[in-house]
């Protein structure tokens, strides 16, 4: 499939009374974790399909994308 029918995930989506920001697309697998740096400007996002994704979050656009993850990635961290 296209990244543009690849599963959404919807930052913020599902917290009460939260304001969707953006949705972001492109991981081929279930996101399983995420992380938001401490200026609220990037989100890290980690997927069964072995990429951990980094996205802005004013447009949702991606910024890196660090693949190889052998069996999946699970967890995800920015260190301060």
């Amino acid at each position: 499939g296209t990244e543009s029918n690849a599963p959404a995930f919807n930052y913020g989506a599902n917290v009460r009374g939260a304001v969707l920001v953006c949705a972001l697309r492109g991981h081929a697998g279930v996101v399983a974790d995420i992380d938001v740096n401490v200026d609220n400007a990037l989100v890290a996002t980690a997927s069964g399909d072995g990429d951990v994704r980094v996205w802005g979050l004013k447009d949702g656009c991606p910024v890196a994308i660090l693949r190889g993850h052998k069996d999946g990635a699970n967890m995800v961290s920015w260190s301060t």
